[in-house]
């Protein structure tokens, strides 16, 4: 009788065990994808995310580099609609689909890197991202840092705002960057980024905007000479998850996914304002002078353009409000 009662009992945790989730927990396959090469920073913290998440035996990450499942737009669309599970989204491609993401990469509304840090990781992001869940259903679980973009010209420093009247300044096709160089009294002109190079040779532009190492890896150095730290706009990377998947994962799923992209990104950071300060040398060394500038005579030139792109946002002003008084 009692060798009877015994099997019955481990019949029973056997049972148990095989279809109650919390004392088994089977594996998820998920696949994140981005275009940036994958000895790139972007890339090095994909496989970050992946190294991490596959250590629990209960995520699995398979990462596709280069564009292979295509481009980032495309990628964001894919997340979206829960064909692809994760990948990276700058504020201009994903304010496309949300546009309260924009607001994130408006002129002068950070301090420094320090700023950038408290809103997106931070209650007023939290409030953005609410926002990507609900409105198009992703969300993101980590910021990149790409770093402050700085103002390179090939004749001329820009010491003050003086310096811009006038001033062909290539940018690229969008509403925040034409806007934002027309108010600082520049002549903001879009140009595909293959055709910069030879745009400067033949004079059809002046200068440019970007990232240090954007300048140096395509030569852009040899027309450039001047480079002022403008900082006029930090736009912070979002590593997306399709909510569709979320949803599909236990509560210790989803606390592996979150704790790998914080960690993995946090790094990311650390690289790449290493990464900047190292291309900043170089591109000194190659002669190149740099300078700063007074940004609050700029920042208060581009008040208007905050205004008006933040007016296209539903509690856009008041959300703009909130990030450039985070503290």
């Amino acid at each position: 009788m009692a060798t009877c009662c015994r099997t019955w009992i481990l019949g029973v945790v056997v049972l148990m065990l095989s279809v109650s989730p919390g004392f088994a927990q089977q594996k998820v396959s998920l696949t994140a994808a981005h275009q940036n090469q994958a000895a790139s920073v972007i890339g090095v913290a994909f496989d970050r995310v992946a190294e991490l998440a596959n250590k629990s035996g209960i995520v699995e990450v398979k990462v596709f580099a280069g564009g292979t499942l295509g481009q980032e737009r495309e990628m964001i669309e894919q997340t979206m609609a829960g064909a692809l599970d994760m990948c990276m989204a700058s504020p201009g491609n994903l304010g496309v689909f949300e546009p309260s993401v924009g607001l994130l990469a408006l002129p002068f509304i950070y301090r420094d890197v320090d700023h950038v840090r408290i809103v997106t990781d931070g209650p007023v992001f939290g409030k953005i991202n609410d926002r990507l869940i609900k409105n198009i259903g992703v969300r993101s679980l980590s910021s990149g840092f790409p770093g402050f973009r700085y103002t390179y010209t090939k004749s001329k420093a820009l010491l003050s705002i003086e310096d811009f009247k006038g001033m062909k300044i290539r940018v690229p096709p969008s509403e925040v960057h034409v806007e934002t160089f027309k108010a600082l009294g520049a002549n903001p002109t879009p140009i595909a980024f293959g055709e910069i190079y030879t745009s400067l040779q033949t004079g059809v532009i002046e200068g440019m905007e970007n990232i240090n190492e954007y300048i140096y890896e395509p030569k852009l150095h040899e027309q450039l000479k001047f480079a002022s730290r403008t900082g006029h706009m930090f736009e912070p990377w979002q590593f997306l998850i399709s909510e569709k998947t979320w949803q599909k994962l236990s509560e210790k799923q989803r606390q592996v996914l979150k704790d790998a992209a914080v960690q993995a990104w946090k790094e990311q950071r650390e690289k790449q304002a290493a990464r900047n300060l190292e291309f900043e040398n170089i591109l000194k060394n190659a002669g190149m002078k740099f300078n700063d500038i007074n940004r609050e005579p700029l920042r208060q030139a581009t008040e208007p353009v905050r205004q008006k792109l933040a007016a296209k946002v539903p509690g856009g002003v008041e959300l703009v409000t909130e990030i450039m008084t985070a503290k």
